[in-house]
């Protein structure tokens, strides 16, 4: 390591523990639990739909949005995170009842879509044990193919 380099001495162990002190946990709000899961359930639901790229939130956003968010929301729940505004524990069970609220809520404004499916990949997702390395390779096995007939 090289002791004027700043971050030189981080470890592996370093990257994967929760900070005590930064950043703030405070500023982890049940707003924002909601938002990141509604996040991720968007896009998941679009790319099963084959589409890569959806407007949200008044911007364009893409897997690398919905990989930010489920790989925060999975290690808030893992590591007991509490929301700041509320001091509740970010659990599997509360994981749960947002993604159930946010597909009723999405799959009763009309939209047909993959509403179902993508709730229970993304309840899976960020909810079991071991993180997924990408939220496209859950998806891959629920895309329809068509074969060439020639």
């Amino acid at each position: 390591t090289n002791p004027g380099l700043e971050g030189a001495s981080v470890t592996e162990s370093n990257l994967l523990k929760l900070p005590s002190t930064i950043p703030r946990l405070e500023a982890i709000t049940s707003k924002g639990l909601i938002k990141g899961v509604a996040i991720v359930l968007a896009y998941t639901e679009a790319w099963l739909r084959g589409i890569g790229c959806i407007p949200l939130n008044n911007a364009m956003e893409d897997a690398a949005t919905a990989e930010i968010s489920r790989a925060q929301i999975w290690q808030w729940r893992y590591h007991g995170v509490r929301t700041g505004d509320d001091g509740a524990k970010v659990t599997s069970e509360r994981i749960k009842s947002i993604v159930a609220e946010e597909v009723k809520r999405q799959s009763g404004e009309g939209n047909r879509g993959k509403w179902l499916l993508a709730g229970k990949l993304v309840e899976d997702m960020l909810t079991k044990e071991k993180f997924d390395d990408f939220l496209t390779t859950v998806c891959y096995p629920h895309i329809l193919t068509t074969e060439y007939e020639g």
